[in-house]
């Protein structure tokens, strides 16, 4: 399903499709989008099956969510960066906060590189339990960690693949206290509304 959101409350559908492959939608006459307004859109996939999908690049193994129009306006061009968006973000809709979320990241083996889900997609598993807040208070922190204090806080390869968490070194504890201090804080008061 695809909106036009003006921010009102009230989105305005523009389509709803089934399948993966449909017809081009035509508007006569043609949607004014006005600065602001959003073009939102979501994917919903029925699993029949006791197998976990995510969203990924394989049309094989993962699931796709994408939408695309063509658009044309009047007047002077836009600075790219406000003519085309990407979107405001994941929107999520788990029950567990940050510290819960942050909980679940801690118990996956990193080290099992056997196990179905694999420990990313056991990753992708925890946050997406989060409520809004608590997801992405948990990915700016983790993402603080990672970037900030991967060496102190990670068992990395050599290509980065996380195989292990020394989250309790108290190197992590030092290098965190120093670089992430703002987004650890915020991860244990990031509780669902």
């Amino acid at each position: 399903e695809a909106y036009r959101d003006t921010g009102s409350g009230s989105p305005q559908q523009l389509f709803s499709v089934t399948g993966w492959e449909n017809d081009t939608v035509y508007y006569d006459p043609p949607i004014a989008f006005s600065p602001g307004d959003v073009l939102d859109y979501h994917c919903d996939y029925d699993n029949p099956t006791s197998d976990y999908f995510f969203d990924g690049f394989s049309a094989r193994h993962d699931e796709m969510c994408v939408t695309g129009g063509v658009y044309w306006r009047h007047g002077d061009r836009l600075p790219i960066s406000d003519e085309i968006s990407f979107g405001r973000g994941i929107v999520y809709t788990g029950s567990k906060s940050c510290s819960q979320v942050q909980a679940c990241d801690e118990a996956i083996d990193y080290s099992n590189t056997t196990v179905h889900p694999t420990a990313y997609e056991q990753y992708d598993i925890c946050v997406l339990s989060g409520c809004q807040t608590g997801a992405e208070a948990y990915t700016a922190f983790d993402n603080c960690r990672y970037t900030g204090c991967k060496d102190q806080c990670f068992t990395t390869t050599s290509d980065g693949t996380v195989i292990g968490l020394k989250l309790t070194d108290a190197a992590c504890t030092s290098c965190v206290d120093a670089m992430c201090a703002a987004e650890r804080d915020s991860c244990g008061t990031a509780t669902c509304p």
